[in-house]
């Protein structure tokens, strides 16, 4: 066998029994070795076979396994992003998501929601929702988008402002039946306040899933998560969960923490357990980093968090070990290492980029959900056929890691997927085809430690 390197895509976590995790970035290999074999690649850039004091068996394993390579360290940047463009043509050839942002009206005014961004522009906030004639047209366009109905996905997006005001029931009602019609199904992201007001349409067939915000416990939450009449809504909210799983639907609570809020996470798990939501296999709650969208304002009623302080923090902290926004890294690595699997490696770390399509009330589509509203993001117009479409749906489908400038060198590319699109579009010093690293690296050194642990136990 030739003479090989060690590859530039090798990513190394000295674990706590002095044991090293190996991942690599564009196989998705995961190996433990043992500190000797670690510390001679660290000590090492070229290797041959004869030479290799482990054995030609190991040598042939780090090689098979991409850790030993032929490949310069130019063919490997070059191997990433001609990986990174199949893998994003293919996402784009698969399913199909579709959503409806029923409204851009909200019945809350949280003070650090991504949409007040739009309040001034005559969009947010106006009350404008759909009409049975813009509803049977968008359904009209999903099948301009993609003819084949099996490449739909069969779960339907309900999205606002806020999409289950109890005002929109009667078209809201007309959007499921129709979709339930067409063999779909809806989850909704919601903040719960007028959900009895769905009773009806909650349920395993028609809004099956449902994401709701909580901003901690009682006082928190009634402070940050603001009615528009001055009303507080936690305990209402908390009712209207209890509805939803006697409905069998499954929800999922979301918590926005910050570093002021972070002990109510453990009594909001207390709560839940009273309730006897915990025990429901359909309800799930995980803590979510508080994020700043207004960078101009400085808001000191929210201590806010870096994505590696937020993971930090729940991971030595707290004791039930809450799901907390690590990219899902601790999870995945530890079904890996169950079962001798890889990680998977992805192009786009959002389908927003290759497979999303959001329909507004004013005839637009948007493929983001924190762009819309935002009329340089709208990717095409739907009112009449066919579907017009604008140069902004090329510019969001089709970056991806292989061709962004910042992710293309990047031994993390196709474990991270680039970030949020949306986040480099509206930093200015970032630009539209750059990266948000999110703190990635970070954060899957310590999922890397956390999965460990777990399963060394």
């Amino acid at each position: 066998m030739e003479q090989l390197r060690k590859s530039s895509y090798i990513i190394s976590t000295r674990l706590h029994d002095g044991k090293t995790m190996w991942i690599h970035g564009y196989t998705g290999a995961i190996d433990i070795v043992s500190a000797r074999l670690a510390d001679y690649l660290d000590a090492h850039d070229a290797f041959a076979p004869e030479d290799f004091p482990f054995g030609e068996e190991v040598f042939a394993r780090l090689a098979k396994r991409g850790y030993l390579t032929t490949k310069t360290k130019e063919e490997e940047q070059a191997h990433v992003a001609h990986v990174a463009g199949l893998l994003h043509e293919a996402h784009k050839r698969m399913y199909k998501n579709f959503g409806f942002v029923v409204t851009y009206n909200c019945n809350f005014r949280c003070p650090y929601c991504f949409e007040n961004g739009i309040s001034g522009n005559g969009q947010a906030w106006s009350g404008q929702v759909f009409t049975r004639e813009l509803v049977d047209r968008a359904f009209a366009a999903m099948l301009e988008i993609e003819p084949r109905r099996e490449l739909h996905h069969k779960s339907i997006l309900l999205y606002g402002g806020e999409p289950l005001l109890k005002e929109n029931k009667d078209i809201v009602t007309y959007i499921v039946e129709k979709g339930v019609a067409n063999g779909h199904k809806f989850h909704s992201v919601t903040n719960g306040y007028d959900l009895e007001a769905y009773a009806d349409l909650l349920s395993p067939d028609k809004i099956a899933r449902l994401q709701i915000t909580l901003d901690g416990y009682r006082e928190f939450h009634n402070a940050r998560r603001r009615h528009c009449k001055g009303v507080e809504t936690f305990d209402r909210i908390m009712e209207n969960i209890g509805l939803a799983l006697s409905k069998g639907v499954k929800v999922s609570v979301r918590i926005n923490t910050d570093a002021n809020n972070f002990g109510d996470v453990e009594r909001l798990r207390e709560l839940f357990q009273s309730l006897g939501y915990k025990d429901n296999p359909n309800f799930s709650f995980y803590s979510a980093r508080l994020r700043r969208y207004d960078t101009n304002r400085d808001n000191q009623e929210f201590a806010y968090q870096s994505g590696k302080e937020h993971v930090q923090r729940h991971y030595t902290e707290d004791k039930e070990e809450t799901t907390c926004q690590d990219l899902g890294l601790s999870k995945k690595l530890l079904n890996c290492l169950q079962n001798g699997t890889s990680l998977n490696i992805m192009s786009a770390t959002c389908s927003s980029q290759y497979a999303n399509y959001l329909f507004d009330a004013q005839g637009n589509i948007y493929t983001c959900w924190e762009t819309i509203g935002k009329k340089e993001h709208i990717i095409g117009q739907y009112t009449n056929s066919p579907i017009t479409w604008s140069s902004a749906r090329m510019q969001w489908f089709n970056r991806h890691v292989g061709n962004a400038p910042n992710c293309s060198r990047c031994k993390y590319a196709l474990l991270c997927g680039g970030g949020c699109l949306a986040k480099a579009k509206f930093s200015a010093e970032r630009g539209f085809g750059a990266s948000v690293c999110r703190d990635y690296a970070a954060i899957l050194h310590q999922a890397v430690q956390k999965a460990y642990k777990a399963f060394s136990v």
